[in-house]
């Protein structure tokens, strides 16, 4: 049996996980430091619908182009586009040609890092496929 101090911290754990869960799975790439309240960094693991990631150049701002991977994927109807940082995914397709490579499988840790300039950018920290849980 929970105690009332046990009880009132598990009601404040679930309404902060549902606010995480909301600023997360908004549509847009950028959440603004208001937007997040008290939450200073998070992760939340989901199964996209579908997952495509793209490795090419992108423009950066006063810099020539950079080479990204980014996970285009689906969840609950909704399209997303994040960079990617997971160091498996970048050593395996930087390694490969620019192009998109379709996932028919996976499991995508969603982050959102600290804040920076007044805004945090959504990012796909992990990819979890079968293929890499069964490498050695």
């Amino acid at each position: 049996m929970l105690t009332k101090i046990g009880q009132e911290l598990r009601t404040k754990i679930f309404l902060l996980f549902d606010e995480l869960i909301v600023i997360l799975l908004r549509k847009y790439q950028k959440v603004s430091e208001a937007a997040t309240g008290d939450i200073d960094y998070s992760l939340i693991l989901i199964e996209p619908t579908t997952l495509t990631l793209i490795v090419g150049p992108e423009s950066q701002y006063m810099a020539g182009p950079r080479r990204r991977i980014r996970a285009s994927f689906t969840f609950n109807n909704i399209r997303y586009n994040f960079v990617v940082t997971d160091p498996w995914v970048e050593a395996k397709y930087f390694a490969g040609n620019d192009g998109r490579y379709e996932i028919n499988e996976s499991r995508i840790c969603i982050s959102l890092p600290e804040i920076f300039n007044g805004t945090s950018t959504k990012l796909v920290a992990t990819v979890i496929t079968p293929e890499r849980c069964t490498e050695k």
